[in-house]
């Protein structure tokens, strides 16, 4: 089973290099959300996620000429995907503003909870350590939401988003203080 998907997945890059609209159509429909909410995450903005994803596979559909035949295209457009975002959070920054959360329902994952106090508690906590993530220096942001929400390792980072590996592992460091460190004030507050 795993080399019928393996030369699936080959053919279909092979299909969308040699300019298939129904191989590209089919890419973008299994890859579409999984997109979004990458872009999500880190942005915390639904219309600049779709923004992002938008450019991205016009990027892939404008670039399809230079993709590798033996590999996936997924991991091509997410790394595309990770430095729009990343151009956009250094935007954001230069035009100082204020908050990553305009627009924004949680941009985290969450389990569903068996009650609903426990699911109130796991919102909460999502929106809690979504306005501490805002909070990060672009960088930093995009190595935490990769590690610690999409579960990448310190490689992988350094593969998707070309930050050198010892950039990785410090900004990470650096990214978890900050956010431990206004969770634990944030909690402190609260009576």
């Amino acid at each position: 089973m795993e080399k019928f998907v393996i030369l699936r997945l080959k053919n279909q890059t092979r299909a969308v290099k040699e300019g298939d609209h129904s191989a590209f159509r089919d890419f973008v429909s299994v890859s579409t959300d999984r997109g979004y909410f990458l872009a999500l995450k880190i942005l915390g903005d639904p219309d600049e996620a779709r923004d992002v994803l938008q450019d991205a596979y016009v990027k892939l559909w404008d670039k399809r000429k230079t993709l590798q035949e033996d590999k996936a295209m997924w991991p091509w457009l997410s790394k595309v995907i990770v430095n729009h975002c990343y151009d956009r959070l250094k935007r954001r920054q230069k035009m100082q503003v204020v908050s990553a959360m305009e627009g924004g329902e949680a941009a985290l994952w969450v389990q569903q909870a068996p009650n609903l106090e426990q699911e109130m508690d796991t919102r909460e906590m999502a929106s809690v350590l979504q306005e501490m993530i805002a909070y990060l220096p672009p960088k930093q942001k995009v190595v935490f939401v990769l590690s610690e929400l999409e579960g990448l390792s310190n490689p992988e980072i350094h593969q998707t988003t070309g930050i050198s590996l010892n950039s990785v592992k410090t900004n990470l460091m650096i990214a978890r203080k900050k956010v431990m460190e206004r969770v634990k004030k944030y909690y402190a507050e609260i009576p």
